[in-house]
């Protein structure tokens, strides 16, 4: 499969910002919460150590609501809680055109990250298209024997992934985005605590971002009747 470079100087952050967010934002759904959402960030079985990961993470990605972030500042804060809250060598948000016909890389950490800035990649194609396709997360253990990996994109960036995990990222019943760690640190591959972990705090990452579209949109407004 070959990389398409198609993100060009008019799809700029705040057109595909307005484009994604204004009109899936117009009317809440009458079921406002997910089943998933209702099951609770915290659980009554969770360990203590797992309770205080995801109260961290919690509390430093609704920090970011308060501040003055223009949007891509604002995912790229979003991806760092991530990577804090599981250790990792990179990690990108991938997120889906306004015809969720292809993703774009929103926002990038790791080494040759900046060369990522005009990739896309299909829906549906790769382990990033089918999260967004099957709207369900998927931990890989070997990148190297997974059929669905895009070693192209790994290849121009001479980047070695050897394991990965990628949740959706759903607003209002759309995949907004993806996102997606590569090569855990501190242990040989992620594991279903850290799954469980990118799961819960992609939920509450959809809320932020929904607030802050929200917010958005609502500027916008003010400034074009002014």
């Amino acid at each position: 499969m070959e990389d398409q470079n198609t993100k060009n100087d008019g799809q700029d952050s705040g057109q595909v910002e307005e484009a994604t967010g204004s009109p899936h934002l117009e009317r809440p759904p009458a079921d406002e919460m997910s089943q998933d959402a209702r099951s609770g960030f915290f659980l009554q079985n969770d360990s203590f150590a797992t309770v205080s990961a995801r109260l961290v993470a919690a509390e430093s990605i609704l920090e970011l609501l308060v501040r003055d972030l223009s949007f891509d500042d604002f995912m790229r804060e979003v991806l760092v809680r991530f990577l804090k809250a599981v250790p990792c060598e990179a990690g990108s948000i991938i997120e889906a055109t306004p015809d969720s016909s292809a993703l774009f890389f929103r926002a990038v950490s790791g080494r040759s990250s900046d060369q990522l800035s005009s990739a896309t990649i299909p829906w549906g194609v790769g382990i990033v298209g089918h999260v967004a396709e099957s709207r369900q997360p998927v931990l890989v253990e070997d990148a190297s024997s997974d059929p669905r990996y895009l070693r192209s994109i790994g290849a121009a960036v001479d980047f070695e992934v050897r394991t990965l995990m990628a949740a959706p990222i759903v607003i209002r019943d759309r995949v907004f985005c993806v996102v997606e760690l590569l090569n855990r640190l501190g242990q040989p591959a992620f594991d279903a605590h850290d799954q469980d972990l990118l799961v819960r705090i992609s939920e509450l990452a959809a809320r932020a971002i929904e607030v802050r579209l929200m917010f958005n949109g609502a500027r916008q407004g003010i400034e074009a009747a002014a």
